[in-house]
């Protein structure tokens, strides 16, 4: 028959082969976790470095696995450690004549649990020693303590994937190994103080963990609910600042740079100068450019984001809307300042909070997304997808938008200050209580968007298709309307009615049967003979002295006097954003201003006309 000493030393030498395997494995992930980064769950090709043994494995395996290893082997170590306190609990204090202590084969968990006992039943079966309290104290943290927080770690740390699933796992490990922690403390303290336990006491049968069960558990499962997929305000956040999630082709240029040198070269085989180029021109450039570049971006592998394909949104009921969870990612809480999400797919998910900075997400879908309080400043979105896409809120000041596409998009209450939407596709989408001045609109597709009480002061809307846009209570101020491509185009049944025109230009637009009422404000633009008006109006309201409509202007003169028409002053004096070289092209920055031919001929202090 086996002796209880027997006994004890056979499960302290299993516990403590397990000990030893769980510290390595906890040291192991451990290091592992302090070289995992956010970016890691989200760019292509990212993986996590084991140490030791050199190897990379995706981030959510290492995410999936780990905790299951960890806690399967800290709950097997507490397993035999309660036996090891069931054994050490009942035997005698004295084996031979020898302490208990001194008898068994020696653990420092093993004697840190004997000294517990010696204190509890004052049988001395251990001998004092220095600084036992400080050992004992140690000894909890290695088995107890060191592998819920390694487990706790994971579960945070697996956070910022945005996965239930994952974070659930770490969750339901963390809280095994805190029931197996918590059953053999508990044991430990039950079994050391009495040397016959009633059979039926254990952990169980308390009140303290009945009531930590039952608190721990549901609070685990909400966090990670929460922290996962909860609203903009609890879900963790991201951080994927200066990183790159699409993986690039070797020969990738940057836009601006590629853009330079593609112009250059086109130009240079068709015998043209690229300072000169006609809007004909440029639309052709426009065309053979976005063919190239579309070939470059389609070289680039993006990260998998959305799931939903962008084809699948095909009308504003397919927005992604944040009330019914009705998208595909959640992506609020993002740090993506100066990230490259380039080709990216995005389309219908929501972003709340997020920062998108300095993005660079040339050839990217966010088609049908939901896009609260995020700014995108000096963002990059050419060649971008935005279709029925839905911002509110948020500074988009100096967007690249060139050869883009939002239809049916809508903006609230968005600055958009000095962003290029050149040859960008806007059709059908509004703008409400946005900042676009000094923005550029040049060949964009402008019909059925609304502008509504909008800042559209020093923009260029040179050969902007216009059809039935909607300026409604907007201020549009030294503003510049030309088509130079397709003179005399009418924008039909554009609609002006409240808008302010102080100070903006038209040419070679046919302005017939463009909807103004009584608060329309267009006795201080400036226009030629290039320009038709309806008769009604001009009986109406007289033809202002600086109007032109006898003569069609040359380019060059037009700018001239026009310059010369807001140097003449307005009654406030220029405002200080107001820009000359915003509005007028290069060749013209330097144009000496030619003011009206009478001295008599000023700004009308006029804010209400006759309705046409």
């Amino acid at each position: 028959m086996t002796s209880p000493i027997e006994r004890i030393n056979a499960l302290t030498q299993n516990a403590k082969s397990t000990w030893f395997a769980l510290l390595s494995a906890l040291l192991f992930v451990g290091v592992t976790l302090m070289g995992v980064e956010h970016i890691d769950f989200y760019g292509v090709d990212r993986a996590t470095q084991l140490p030791l043994i050199n190897v990379s494995v995706p981030t959510p395996l290492f995410f999936y696995g780990a905790p299951l290893l960890i806690a399967a082997i800290y709950s097997y170590f507490h397993l035999y450690l309660i036996r090891l306190w069931d054994a050490l609990g009942a035997a005698p204090s004295r084996h031979e004549g020898t302490r208990l202590g001194e008898a068994i084969a020696p653990w420092l968990v093993s004697d840190a649990a004997l000294h517990l006992r010696a204190r509890l039943r004052g049988d001395n079966c251990a001998a004092p020693r220095a600084l036992e309290s400080a050992s004992m104290l140690l000894n909890i943290l290695l088995a107890w303590v060191f592998g819920p927080f390694v487990l706790a770690w994971l579960w945070w740390a697996s956070m910022p994937a945005r996965t239930w699933e994952m974070t659930t796992i770490a969750g339901v490990c963390l809280l095994t190994a805190l029931i197996a922690g918590s059953a053999s403390l508990a044991m430990l303290l039950l079994r050391m103080k009495s040397m016959a336990p009633e059979p039926y006491k254990n952990l169980w049968s308390t009140f303290p963990a009945i009531a930590f069960l039952i608190g721990t558990a549901p609070l685990i499962f909400a966090l990670s609910l929460q922290k996962t997929t909860g609203p903009a305000k609890h879900i963790t956040r991201v951080n994927l600042a200066e990183n790159t999630l699409t993986q690039m082709p070797q020969d990738w240029v940057p836009f601006a740079l590629e853009f330079s040198i593609f112009q250059e070269s086109w130009c240079k085989n068709r015998g043209l100068i690229c300072d000169e180029l006609n809007f004909r021109s440029l639309q052709d450039l426009e065309k053979s450019w976005k063919v190239f570049r579309r070939a470059k971006i389609q070289k680039a592998i993006p990260p998998r984001l959305s799931e939903v394909p962008p084809q699948e949104i095909r009308t504003q009921n397919d927005r992604a809307t944040a009330h019914n969870r009705n998208f595909s990612i959640n992506l609020s809480n993002l740090n993506a300042l100066s990230s490259v999400f380039v080709a990216a797919n995005l389309s219908k998910s929501y972003l709340k909070n997020s920062n998108l900075s300095g993005v660079i997400a040339e050839g990217a879908f966010l088609r049908g997304s939901q896009i609260v309080r995020t700014p995108l400043l000096y963002g990059q979105l050419q060649n971008a997808d935005l279709d029925f896409v839905e911002v509110s809120h948020s500074d988009w000041r100096y967007l690249a938008f060139q050869g883009s596409r939002a239809r049916n998009a809508s903006f609230t209450d968005t600055d958009f200050q000095k962003a290029d939407f050149t040859f960008s596709d806007l059709q059908g989408t509004v703008f409400l209580d946005t900042n676009l001045s000094q923005s550029t609109f040049l060949g964009s597709n402008l019909s059925y968007t609304k502008f509504r009480n909008s800042n559209l002061n020093s923009v260029k809307f040179d050969n902007s298709k216009l059809e039935r846009v909607d300026f409604r209570s907007s201020e549009i101020n030294y503003s510049i309307f030309t088509n130079s491509a397709h003179p005399k185009t009418l924008p039909r049944r554009a609609v002006f009615s409240g808008a302010d025109f102080d100070g903006s230009a038209f040419r070679n637009i046919n302005l017939q049967y463009v909807y103004m009422d009584s608060n329309t404000v267009f006795q201080n633009t400036f226009l030629d003979k290039t320009v038709s008006i309806r008769p009604e109006w001009l009986k109406a309201n007289g033809t202002p002295c600086q109007w032109r409509l006898d003569k069609e202007l040359p380019e060059e003169e037009f700018y001239a006097r026009w310059k010369g028409w807001i140097h003449r002053g307005t009654l406030q004096g220029l405002p200080t954003d107001f820009e000359w070289e915003k509005v007028a092209p290069m060749k013209y920055w330097d144009v000496t201003p030619i003011p009206p031919d009478s001295p008599t001929c000023r700004w009308k202090d006029v804010k209400s006309v006759g309705r046409y």
